[in-house]
């Protein structure tokens, strides 16, 4: 599992990419540029900025289906692929050297700042190039200025009167300010650096491209505002601890209304239970994540009631949401029906509590509570990755339904019904043994278990011959069909539906194995 906590390796695939994972650090939020901040995808406990190793140490928004356990030893059992990527082995090599070293956040950081600082010293140059030439424009446009007020004067003979127009006057610098003018201004460089983001598709690994040239300024803009400082933001008098999903505790970060920010102590860690659905039933297929913990929240918890803490599993672990995230959810909320699972605890902040909560293992809680923040979950286009992502999608959809029948989400079993009707394709096997927990469950009147039903029960009809004929398949399957009769009915009807098609068209062929072909 992913240890996510700032200053730890992992390895970084943005979704729908097939190009491999990347080598990167966990980071705190303010390590951030100042404009990729705003840009911060929506979401407190499922996001995580990460600093992408490279020559130009680019950071990026990364989700938590988008991160893996970081592996040292990935560049020597993926030779091939590591050397037809460019810099790729570079970043492996600076990301087992800091290993060996012990990198921690603070180191990260300082190299991060050290390496802006020297893109800034390069830059000096081409900015002295570019004042001289502004400097002399400002002298050329000024004798012009002057030729055509002295010939006014000896055309008038009498004083000039001052210009009305301010636009056509032109301040100009004496030479012993340009010191102070280009110290003030930021260097092409440094303004590249804050709105540097890493593309999902890498093409800025790929394709090398010079960085913007900044709008021009104006020389009295320049003496007279204050401009943002070249460097990255230096670390403050405060420690972004990022807030545990499996501690009740929280950080704090700072608003844009606070004027000092203020500091807070980490919080103690305890590790989730390693018994979830995923590591039950499929040995831990796809466990390559965890929850992330890398978010903080404004203020107290204590004194908030813009969050809702949710207790999860025999041991009451605590993840912390948004309000807004839950309150609109009708299955936990519905005043028309009576319906209210919230209340405030004792430390007077709202609480879910739903009688569904202690059965749910918190590993699995995670891809719901990412669905309840962002409307999706885990891999967000499995079809575009390798068979690996695929496998791990699939194995997804079945942690976050045993979360959704537990506790009544509507929406989410929906989601996961389109999701594995338009995005996945599953292994027969792992389709056998979901359809067991579904079939083997009490009535489902819900229209999404129905829906989900279906899916299982075709996907098996459409597979039949595979089932049966495969060495390794048929007597697992076999078995198993044998304590499930609702499902073997379901996979008859749909085979005798196939087998009428079949009769009925003359043209078909020899039956294959495909639904449509018998």
């Amino acid at each position: 599992m992913v240890q996510q906590s700032p200053g730890s390796l992992v390895q970084y695939q943005a979704s729908g990419t097939s190009l491999p994972p990347w080598p990167a650090v966990i980071c705190t939020d303010d390590m951030a540029p100042t404009e990729m901040q705003r840009t911060r995808p929506n979401g407190y406990f499922y996001v995580t900025l990460v600093l992408l190793l490279d020559e130009r140490f680019e950071f990026h928004w990364a989700r938590t289906s988008e991160l893996g356990e970081y592996d040292p030893f990935a560049p020597y059992e993926n030779e091939e692929i590591v050397a037809s990527t460019p810099r790729l082995g570079d970043a492996y090599e600076m990301a087992n050297n800091a290993l060996e070293a012990g990198f921690t956040l603070d180191d990260w950081r300082d190299r991060v700042n050290q390496r802006s600082v020297e893109s800034d010293s390069c830059s000096d140059s081409d900015e002295s190039d570019d004042d001289s030439e502004m400097q002399w424009a400002l002298r050329a446009s000024q004798e012009d200025y002057d030729r055509q007020h002295s010939h006014n004067r000896k055309r008038t003979l009498s004083p000039p009167k001052p210009a009305r127009d301010s636009r056509s006057r032109i301040t100009v610098i004496p030479r012993k300010d340009k010191e102070t003018a280009h110290t003030d201004r930021p260097s092409r460089a440094t303004q590249s650096n804050h709105s540097r983001t890493i593309p999902d598709n890498y093409s800025d690994f790929l394709t090398s491209r010079s960085p913007a040239r900044p709008p021009p300024l104006l020389i009295s803009e320049v003496a007279s505002s204050s401009l943002p400082s070249p460097v990255l933001p230096s670390r403050l008098g405060r420690c972004d601890t990022p807030i545990d999903l499996t501690d009740d505790t929280s950080s704090q970060q700072p608003t844009a209304n606070q004027s000092a920010p203020t500091s807070t102590n980490a919080p103690n860690r305890t590790s989730f239970q390693q018994n979830s659905f995923l590591d039950r039933t499929l040995g831990g297929l796809g466990r390559s994540f965890r929850e992330p913990k890398s978010d903080t929240v404004d203020g107290e918890l204590s004194q908030s009631k813009e969050f809702v803490q949710i207790p999860v599993g025999p041991d009451g672990v605590v993840s912390t949401l948004a309000k807004a995230c839950v309150w609109n959810r009708k299955y936990w909320l519905d005043v028309r029906f009576g319906v209210n699972h919230f209340d405030l605890n004792d430390d007077g902040i709202f609480e879910l509590q739903h009688p569904g909560l202690p059965e749910i293992d918190p590993d699995d809680f995670v891809f719901a509570a990412e669905y309840l923040e962002s409307s999706d979950f885990g891999h967000r286009n499995p079809r575009d990755g390798d068979d690996d992502q695929m496998q791990e999608a699939f194995v997804q959809c079945i942690a976050a339904w045993g979360v959704a029948e537990k506790l009544c989400m509507h929406d989410l079993m929906d989601h996961i019904v389109e999701k594995l009707e338009r995005h996945i394709e599953p292994e027969l096997m792992a389709v056998v043994i979901f359809a067991a927990q579904i079939y083997e469950a009490e009535e489902t009147p819900l229209p999404s278990q129905m829906r989900l039903k279906d899916y299982l029960a075709t996907y098996i009809a459409q597979n039949w011959w595979i089932y049966v004929g495969d060495d390794h398949l048929s007597g697992p399957f076999i078995e198993r069909l044998k304590t499930l009769p609702e499902l073997e009915r379901d996979i008859y009807a749909r085979r005798l539906v196939a087998l009428n098609e079949r009769l009925n068209d003359a043209g078909d062929g020899p039956e294959n194995g495909e639904m449509g072909l018998g």
